[in-house]
């Protein structure tokens, strides 16, 4: 039976002896008068691959390879006819060192080594101008998403890498969107053996990734990078650039930029609101001296903000409302610096040495001004203003020194890590303000200075050994110490008007804790393989021992010992988990010292938390069917929590809220996600991608209010949708879609039920106009019905870009962006929790028109694709 061209194409691939299936082969169909890859396919399970479409009057060759065997393929002239089924391929086997496949076309798009997946960057047709990002989008199995993640056929990528070393502190983003896609030959993902050596029991499929790009080789050496600036309406700017240069076993980088529209990468910690004008400085270098892998990075980053907030608390208790409005405006600055370094030293063959030292200095000033205004039922309770500034400095300092040693004997490792954290924060806090309180007809006024000083550090040694027992059976042992010394001391003193000093000792406000711990836990697993199955039974004996010791309060000590269980099953890709876990409480929860930075709010700490005691049954499938580019997962936890760890509450007859952390028991838990996701892919032609997924939560919760426990059930549901297409070079359209229900009901009627539902889209457009000319637009729109009077319901924002490009390769680009085109964006959230709502609305940058510029140079011989 014979097919005509545009019809089915099949085939099986087997071993030489005819039975034994190879299944994720690459199947390649190529254009045999110019070899262009028209399409590819893997095999499946069963050795089984499959071809549509197939071009008319075209001669074709089809090539199969796969690692380990001799390569065959087959020619068919333009007039010649293709059978519609190539029956079954016998491959010879061939042993290569590494077990290298064996490929006399440097075209193939994806060649399968064990558990390296590689791409050929050949393969995949780009612009001269394209980035990694615009690269990776065309690879099949690839996502990335809006947030910045990046996986790879469903497991996420840990760090990308340059030819095996380090860019720029592992930093996504800076790689995807400044790494020049013409310069790279191999893109390689690979499990991360770091994670892998930290968790050997971890689910194969839930294991990270790295991924690995290797360079042309007459590319090697050289530098490439960027300049760019911009200049907008509102005193709007942006200006950066970076340069990286190659030399042999010598990667260096520099990056330097600085801008206020929030589109740099540069962010220590920002929210995502505010007018924000963000600078950032640094520099990363890595190297190779024998055995050994160096690197050093320093980084520093500027960040002055401007914000603003409204926001609209309602609190239901029994028969009364609580309606408290807040506004608030502020100013920040904040500095940093970081260095950190690597030394990676391999003794043997199989064992490594590495010291991984990090440490950064911050300092900060914010000042900002509050107004309050509290109803109940309508009427006014208080009202409130204040002024408030902050001031401080923060060190913080990492040392990790660990040792990897793989055996001879298959999945027989040796881990060990000694890590050691400090940090150091001074902080200084002034506070101006005055309330109202109607009910009494009372007044007061604050004026205090609050200092703290605190300190954290903590010493961490862990040991994971695994060794196999026969065929079927392996044991692993895993002991963890930590040594733990915490300080937080408090001194507030009050504003004296004779010496226009804060002199006068707040004594209610002004207290000192000082924690030691020491903990242990030793792992203790059994595994049993058999084919699919994995069972693995354990136990931990974990012990904490800590002593809390107040200024004022009595001394707190807790011995605690436990036996905690735990069971992994494992079938093919599905796992069952059933483990129980024990969290201590924070230095932060510790601290007695009352905090009244917020007269109407007031928090202390509580020496007596006990830690908390976390039970976890997870249910887990992740699968990618790779000849069907079919990836589906999901993923079920279920929590019961003791001595959860949650802040009480007590509302006076004044509506002054002091909140305490406590234990209380009865938390559950319930938590899953379903996901989906189908490729269509013709080389170069097209990749189109159909997602749907589900997020689901039941939550039962506790909490105590004035004295009172009450239970809040909350059902949260989250499905989504997302359509993505990629059309050669000339098209890229992405469209998302969510939408967010929540119901939280209570177990008696003091508290009515509370709902939520929002509607959140996006969508994405890239289109060429010409060779020269591309247009971008983006719609962000979401939609929440339920927001209070005063708040916005809606908020659409539209950014549209139209970017020339000129100069050889398209190096140059000239591009006018105009934000928030329609003027209607706006920041909103609605939050529940316990017994209230929330709605927040925030400032954020409007509309504003910019034009920039920007250059992309590349001193490394000839980078156009072929």
């Amino acid at each position: 039976m014979y097919a005509q061209k545009k019809e089915q194409l099949t085939g099986k691939l087997t071993d030489s002896t005819g039975t034994n299936p190879i299944h994720s082969a690459t199947i390649t169909l190529f254009d045999l008068n110019d070899t262009t890859v028209l399409n590819f396919s893997l095999t499946d399970r069963n050795g089984v691959f499959r071809f549509t479409g197939l071009p008319q009057d075209k001669s074709l060759m089809l090539v199969v390879t796969a690692t380990g065997y001799q390569e065959w393929r087959i020619v068919w002239p333009a007039s010649g006819e293709i059978p519609a089924d190539l029956g079954r391929i016998q491959l010879r086997h061939v042993v290569k060192e590494l077990g290298e496949v064996i490929v006399t076309s440097s075209r193939i798009p994806i060649v399968i080594r064990n558990d390296t997946i590689e791409f050929n960057a050949n393969a995949f047709k780009t612009l001269p101008s394209a980035m990694l990002e615009d690269l990776l989008r065309k690879l099949p199995g690839v996502e990335l998403g809006s947030n910045g993640s990046l996986t790879v056929n469903g497991k996420t990528v840990n760090r990308i890498t340059l030819e095996g070393k380090q860019f720029f502190g592992n930093d996504l983003a800076l790689a995807l969107k400044n790494l020049p896609a013409s310069m790279i030959d191999k893109v390689q993902v690979s499990e991360d053996k770091r994670e892998r050596a930290r968790n050997p029991d971890k689910p194969k499929s839930q294991m990270g990734q790295v991924m690995n790009l290797r360079f042309k080789k007459e590319l090697k050496k050289g530098r490439f990078g960027n300049i760019q600036a911009g200049a907008g309406t509102r005193d709007l700017f942006t200006i950066g650039g970076n340069i990286n240069v190659l030399r042999d076993t010598l990667q260096l980088s520099l990056i330097g930029e600085s801008g206020n529209t929030r589109g740099n990468s540069t962010d220590i910690g920002s929210a995502g609101f505010g007018i924000t004008t963000n600078s950032r400085l640094g520099t990363s270098i890595t190297t190779v001296a024998g055995k050994t892998d160096l690197s050093f990075g320093y980084d520093f980053a500027s960040r002055r903000s401007r914000t603003a907030e409204k926001s609209l608390t309602k609190q239901f208790i029994s028969d009364s409302i609580f309606d408290i409005s807040n506004a608030d405006n502020g100013r920040s600055q904040d500095l940093r610096h970081a260095f950190t370094g690597g030394m990676k030293f391999q003794p043997g063959k199989k064992s490594f040495i590495e010291y991984r030292p990090a440490i950064s200095f911050d300092r900060y000033r914010q000042q900002s001004s509050n107004s309050t205004f509290t109803n109940k039922n309508n009427l006014p309770v208080n009202g409130g203003e204040s002024a408030i500034t902050n001031r401080g400095t923060g060190f913080q300092t990492t040392h990790e020194l660990s040792y990897e040693q793989h055996f001879a004997k298959e999945d027989q490792d040796l881990w060990a890590s000694l890590v050691f954290y400090a940090t150091k924060r001074d902080d200084s806090t002034i506070n101006s303000s005055s309330n109202v309180f109607y009910n009494t007809g009372s007044a007061t006024t604050l004026a205090q200075r609050r200092d703290q000083d605190y300190n954290d550090r903590r010493a961490e040694l862990d040991l994971s050994y695994a060794e196999p027992l026969g065929r079927h059976w392996k044991y692993s042992v895993d002991v963890k110490a930590r040594s733990a010394y915490g300080k937080d001391y408090i001194d507030t003193r009050e504003f004296d008007p004779a010496t226009g000093q804060y002199s006068v000792p707040s004594e209610e406000f002004s207290n000192g804790l000082t924690s030691t711990e020491f903990s242990s836990s030793t792992i203790g697993r059994i595994v049993y393989k058999s084919g699919k199955l994995t069972i693995a039974p354990g136990a931990t004996f974990r012990s904490f021992n800590q002593k809390n010791q107040s200024l004022k309060n009595p001394e707190v000590t807790q011995d605690l010992y436990f036996i905690l269980p735990t069971i992994k099953i494992e079938w093919d890709e599905l796992q069952l988990t059933y483990r129980v876990s024990v969290q201590e409480p924070s230095l932060t929860d510790l601290q007695p010292t009352l905090n009244n930075t917020n007269p109407l709010f007031i928090t202390l700490g509580n020496p007596a938390l006990r830690p908390t005691r976390m039970h976890m049954f997870a249910l887990d499938k992740n699968k990618y069917h790779e000849s069907k580019r079919i990836m589906f997962s999901y993923n079920v936890r279920i929590f019961r929590n003791t001595a959860q760890i949650l802040r009480s509450r007590t509302i006076d007859g004044n509506g002054v809220q002091t909140s305490m952390p406590v234990n209380i028991d009865g938390r559950w838990n319930v938590v899953g996600t379903g996901y989906i996701r189908k490729e269509f892919v013709k080389l170069n032609e097209r990749k189109l991608a159909l997602t749907a997924s589900l997020s689901t939560q039941f939550l039962s919760t506790p909490f105590l209010l004035n004295g009172i426990t009450g239970f809040a059930n909350a059902t949260n549901l989250t499905p989504g949708a997302q359509f993505s297409l990629e059309s050669g070079n000339k098209l890229s359209f992405q469209q998302h879609y969510q939408f967010m229900w929540s119901h939280t009901r209570y177990r008696d009627e003091l508290y009515p039920q509370l709902f939520v539902r929002r509607h959140i889209s996006m969508t994405h457009i890239s289109y060429s106009l010409s060779k020269d000319l591309r247009w971008e637009s983006t719609l962000n729109w979401s939609y929440n019905p339920q927001t209070a009077p005063g708040f916005r319901k809606s908020a659409a924002q539209l950014n549209c870009a139209l970017a020339w490009q000129f100069l050889k390769d398209k190096h140059a680009q000239l591009a006018l962006s105009v934000n928030d085109l329609l003027n209607q964006n706006v920041a909103f959230r609605r939050t529940v929790a316990e017994n209230y709502t929330r709605d927040t609305e925030y400032l954020i940058l409007r509309r504003y028109v910019l034009l920039s510029f920007r250059y992309s140079f590349r001193n490394m011989g000839n980078t156009s694709r072929n």
